[in-house]
């Protein structure tokens, strides 16, 4: 509310614009702005018939390392082609298969008919199959949680394979007294088949895929070829709307791209030496229609109709002429829509602007937003009784920025104004995201709600309706952050002038169109003088604003800080003194103790004390003697998580003394008089005295290290004189079994990254990994070779029923194993 007492009515998020047409809500910068687009040429003749045959066509699989799988039907195997010279067989089968890919996981998934063959790259369990009964996975999509996901073309239904299988282990049992978990593997492969999955009659899935994420899309055709895009919720286990995607006329594959956390789906269309782009909406609420995005992805010209490889990281990549592949790259160049529309409405949803009185004249509208060269926005308002804009009978336009003349309303229009300021709220930075204002092109813009060429042009009325149309050149486009409607009008007019100059003219008169009433002259010409006082003024009524950390401009900190006889470090961030000023009468109050102490720390490291990265350890708590103990590296002398420790021969493995105040009388009973010299005894009583009036400040190793020098300085500033305080650095956050006291002088963190083992840096068993490669071509995994075609036989002998207290014989001799190994020994086990 403003200083006359006049509210506004924000529209600035994606759901307060439901009504778009080629324009975008850009999450990055928060603004609406132009859509990427552009048409695709009319389908060829033969679409179906390429569209088919490329259906038919097995995708290949890329693993991490750029080897690439491919079925190969004369050999009848999969094969894999990496750096390494000539083709290496990966997987031999007996019949072809339906799909394959491999997956996050290190597994290689294959469809064969109603089963799923599990392979493991990196060799840790040989082959299993898993039948999937009355279900035939054709397309598979790796999920990158694990997994697979599985769609069946002929009913369209959806699965999800998840768990996985347990390394081989020795066929020996365990002791009875070992600990195992029961049952052995808690998570073994399971199929779960979303049967309630259904697809309106005439739509048939095509394709699959999953994004980083885990948005899951399929592709399917309708009709004629119209390409339909549908996201799975898999909450609620069920498709969602249509989102046709224009112009992609029997397109047979899609995949994913990402772009800072936005995602697009990319295409095969039949016939395209291109890959057309479209940007789904997350969930939309009915269905739409997707135009393609301007972004042009070529197509080399050995490119072949097939669909995209399976890949586990990007970019997606294409087949050419021969097997090989090619990564999908964007061709630098905008296309963007030069006209498009933006609406607080649509026909299946609405964002109502409510004054709650039918008499609210609408006054004045402020747009945070950039209008590049020879582009603009034309805003156009209107009113109704009733909260639904089909009774809406007249619109009113508003000009922001430059728009071509053939877009231009016939008559006068009310133009904006830039404004100097970021925001017409005192104190408030404006939610633009392009920095800051720069004159008639970027920050706030303000124009008088006017009816033009009407008699009286004042809009008044209870619901307010918003439509906004964007005019660009195709290379840049106007962005739109924020729109404020201020009501009701508080009238100089009528608040400060005789009765004689208010408006006479009401009803049908004041409706008609012609020159304006000299009153609504005389309010409109003061509304100019008002666009100016009334910021002026919430200014002033908010000038407690400029003593307030929080919003006061960065330049005015160091003078606010002199208010309090605060000094700020050269190198604390702007948003670090804020807080140090918003804090500043807590840290005085509690200045040289260990609170106030903790307190500096934690805003000089941006929530290192909370997060636990900065320790405040006491003296007292250091009192304490190790002995050697398995697994630490008691070389370490300048840790300080390892204090006085020295290497020595007497140590037990197992036993830790720790001198605290609960052992200290123990401890000094076995000095008695008859064991020790009172010389010794006083030496004793020093160790303890050695540490009163001293802290430790640990820093572990997850603080930046051009944060210490500054943490050293915080501490000198704000420590007790009294007491002594050294920074030191912490190697690890907690050694179990060293008297590491949780919550004292160690924090549980978040789990350290799986970095792979380094040649002259890491040390067995000391926190870094010899990690398998997981690799398609077996030559570069090390997994063990492919099962033969001709798999072992196990056979126990014939079917038997023995009584009980009766012995019996298994006869294996009937076994034989696969082609070119032997067996060496039987080993029987009961399973059930």
């Amino acid at each position: 509310m403003d200083a006359n007492g006049q509210r506004f009515w924000l529209l600035a998020d994606d759901r307060h614009w439901p009504g778009r047409s080629h324009v975008d809500y850009r999450a990055a910068c928060r603004a609406l702005r132009l859509a990427s687009e552009r048409r695709l040429s009319a389908a060829p003749a033969d679409a179906a018939g390429i569209a088919a045959a490329a259906l038919e066509r097995l995708p290949q699989s890329v693993d991490r390392h750029g080897a690439s799988a491919r079925w190969e039907q004369a050999a009848m195997a999969i094969v894999v082609v990496s750096h390494l010279p000539a083709v290496a067989t990966l997987l031999p089968l007996t019949e072809r298969p339906l799909d394959f890919t491999a997956g996050f996981d290190d597994v290689l998934y294959v469809a064969l008919g109603e089963r799923l063959l599990l392979h493991d790259l990196r060799g840790r369990w040989p082959d299993t199959v898993l039948p999937t009964p009355d279900f035939q996975a054709w397309r598979l999509a790796a999920d990158p949680r694990g997994g697979v996901w599985l769609l069946e073309r002929a009913s369209g239904r959806l699965g999800h394979l998840s768990g996985c299988l347990q390394p081989e282990r020795p066929a020996v049992g365990y002791a009875p007294g070992t600990f195992r978990p029961d049952p052995e593997n808690p998570s073994p492969p399971t199929l779960k088949i979303f049967d309630d999955v259904v697809w309106p009659a005439g739509e048939r899935p095509q394709a699959l895929t999953l994004a980083a994420d885990g948005t899951l899309a399929l592709l399917s055709w309708f009709g004629d070829g119209e390409c339909r895009l549908r996201l799975f919720d898999r909450l609620l286990a069920r498709l969602g709307p249509a989102q046709t995607l224009a112009g992609a006329i029997f397109a047979y594959a899609i995949d994913w791209l990402s772009d800072g956390g936005s995602y697009a789906i990319v295409a095969r269309v039949p016939g395209r030496r291109d890959a057309p782009v479209w940007v789904p909406r997350g969930s939309p609420a009915v269905a739409l229609t997707l135009q393609p995005a301007g972004d042009i992805y070529p197509l080399a010209s050995a490119a072949e109709e097939a669909p995209f490889a399976h890949r586990l990281d990007d970019p997606p990549r294409y087949p050419l002429a021969g097997g090989a592949l090619e990564p999908l790259y964007r061709l630098s160049l905008a296309n963007l829509a030069r006209r498009g529309e933006a609406a607080n409405f649509s026909s299946a949803a609405m964002h109502l602007i409510d004054s709650g009185d039918q008499r609210t004249v609408w006054h004045r509208l402020y747009a945070e937003a950039r209008l590049p060269v020879g582009c603009g926005l034309l805003v156009w308002l209107a009113t109704s009784a009733e909260p639904s804009p089909a009774v809406v009978d007249e619109w009113h336009a508003h000009v922001f920025g430059e728009l071509p003349d053939e877009s231009l309303p016939a008559g006068p229009v009310p133009h904006a104004v830039w404004e100097r300021q970021p925001s017409e709220l005192p104190g408030h930075p404006g939610l633009g995201a392009w920095g800051a204002p720069e004159p008639g092109r970027a920050g706030l813009w303000t124009a008088l709600v006017q009816r033009a060429a009407h008699r009286v042009r004042a809009l008044s009325g209870r619901y307010l309706w918003v439509r906004v149309a964007f005019f660009g050149a195709g290379r840049d486009s106007p962005e739109l952050a924020a729109l404020r409607a201020y009501g009701s009008r508080f009238s100089y007019r009528d608040q400060y002038l005789p009765r004689l100059y208010r408006e006479s003219e009401f009803g049908a008169a004041a409706e008609s169109p012609g020159v304006a009433t000299p009153a609504d002259f005389l309010e409109r010409l003061l509304g100019n003088v008002e666009g100016v006082l009334t910021p002026l003024e919430d200014r002033v009524a908010a000038a407690h604003l400029a003593s307030d950390p929080v919003v006061v401009p960065e330049e005015s900190l160091e003078w606010l800080a002199g208010w309090l006889g605060v000094a700020f470090d050269a190198v604390l961030p702007e948003g670090r003194r804020r807080e140090w000023l918003v804090r500043s009468s807590e840290l005085a109050r509690y200045h040289g103790s260990q609170r106030g102490l903790r307190l500096a720390l934690d805003i000089a490291s941006d929530g290192g004390v909370r997060g636990g990265e900065i320790v405040v350890l006491e003296g007292f708590r250091m009192r304490r003697l190790m002995s050697t103990l398995l697994g630490v590296n008691l070389n370490v002398a300048d840790d300080p998580l390892l204090p006085g420790l020295v290497i020595s021969g007497n140590s037990v493995v197992g036993d830790t003394l720790v001198l605290g105040e609960a052992e200290r009388v123990e401890l000094l009973a076995l000095f008695r008089d008859e064991l020790i010299s009172s010389a010794e005894r006083s030496a004793v009583l020093a160790f303890y005295d050695q540490l009163a009036f001293r802290a430790l400040v640990l820093v572990h190793q997850r603080v930046e290290p051009q944060d210490l020098g500054l943490l050293r300085r915080i501490v000198e500033l704000e420590a007790p004189a009294h007491v002594e305080v050294q920074v030191a650095t912490a190697t690890w956050p907690l050694l179990v079994g060293i008297a590491s006291l949780v919550g004292v002088d160690t924090y549980l963190g978040p789990p350290r990254e799986r970095i792979a083992a380094r040649l002259g840096v890491s040390s067995l068993g000391n926190g870094d990994y010899v990690l398998g490669v997981g690799s398609l071509d077996p030559r570069l995994s090390g997994a063990l070779s492919p099962l033969p075609l001709v798999p072992p036989v196990a056979d126990a002998g014939p079917d038997m029923a023995v009584a009980h207290g009766r012995s019996f014989v298994l006869d294996g001799s009937g076994s034989s194993a696969a082609p070119g190994g032997r067996i060496i020994e039987y080993r029987w086990r009961l399973t059930d």
